[in-house]
């Protein structure tokens, strides 16, 4: 790149000092670029995923002029949703077709939204709409490499709350606990044992309805599934590495994705840009320092381009 450094390239941006004031501005509420008197700049963004989108979006509402540099044919970087008839090759040459259904698609990138995350924002501003994603269903199967066979995930929830509870009631029985529960809560202990793990009066785990039914309830009140299987054939199921999923703070539920598939949120910021704006396989080949500016050279349509002298803004990627 011409012995061009990062720093020089986001010194050319003016981008030095925001960089030196993130770290003390990161509890900071989040303040959008804004008008500062000064002439508009001609700012190129390398790569149009969400980060390249939402920055050429923030920059043109602060009267900049940006142009979005994608190599792929299509805007929205990992954000990438697969619908009937779509193609793509991944990186070691192999091409799939999707054949789907009429209305089917698969998220292949991003997911899900967590309530808390400004992506909800930029859904209102743009006028995407969004529906509840279920995070968390009890009726999925779980499928492990260990060659056991799939069990649902309210079964494998109920065998190891159950179990992890009677082996817990038993020591805390026996008194090995005694000295963590020198200065009391020993009888409220052994109450939510028996309540988180569904225990008998005993202190054991026999199953019972939360692992499910054969037959579902209805007039009468239906067929619980058999077992519960042992402890040792449980833990060896390998189902326990999956219950905490939705505990994670960016996974609890409730959880929202864009009505028709993620990359609904991508097409809207491409449009609030400018489809002018947003040039479609373009692989950028070098940026180079220019005394009234930065260039960028990138291929596109077989053809070598060069940008005229502007702003750089490098590709945002979060890892």
């Amino acid at each position: 790149m011409d012995g061009l450094t990062r720093r020089r390239l986001l010194q050319a941006g003016g981008t030095g000092a925001l960089l030196a004031a993130l770290a003390a501005a990161e509890g900071s509420a989040y303040t959008p670029p804004s008008r500062d008197g000064r002439a508009a700049r001609s700012v190129v963004v390398l790569g149009g995923g969400i980060a390249g989108l939402t920055s050429a979006y923030e920059l043109g509402k602060a009267g900049h002029r940006c142009t979005v540099l994608e190599a792929r044919s299509k805007p929205g970087g990992r954000v990438l949703t697969i619908r009937d008839g779509d193609t793509e090759t991944d990186l070691d040459g192999h091409t799939q077709r999707a054949s789907f259904g009429y209305g089917t698609y698969f998220n292949a990138g991003a997911a899900r939204i967590a309530p808390w995350m400004v992506t909800l924002d930029y859904c209102r501003e743009l006028g995407v709409p969004v529906e509840v994603f279920v995070n968390s269903n009890a009726d999925a199967f779980i499928h492990t490499s260990t060659g056991g066979p799939p069990v649902r995930f309210r079964t494998a929830r109920a065998d190891l709350y159950g179990y992890v509870s009677q082996l817990l009631t038993r020591v805390t029985r026996a008194g090995a606990l005694d000295a963590e529960l020198a200065g009391g809560g020993r009888d409220e202990l052994l109450a939510f044992l028996r309540d988180f793990g569904r225990l008998t009066d005993d202190g054991e785990y026999q199953g019972g309805p939360d692992r499910g039914f054969a037959t579902y309830p209805g007039a009468d009140g239906g067929v619980p599934l058999d077992g519960p299987a042992s402890l040792s054939e449980v833990l060896r199921g390998g189902a326990g590495a999956y219950l905490g999923f939705d505990l994670g703070f960016d996974q609890a539920m409730p959880m929202f994705q864009p009505v028709g598939g993620m990359d609904r949120i991508p097409m809207a910021l491409a449009r609030a840009i400018g489809p002018d704006r947003i040039r479609l396989g373009a692989e950028v080949t070098s940026v180079l320092n220019r005394p009234d500016g930065v260039e960028v050279r990138y291929r596109q349509d077989g053809r070598d381009r060069p940008s005229r002298p502007t702003t750089a803004w490098p590709r945002c990627r979060r890892t």
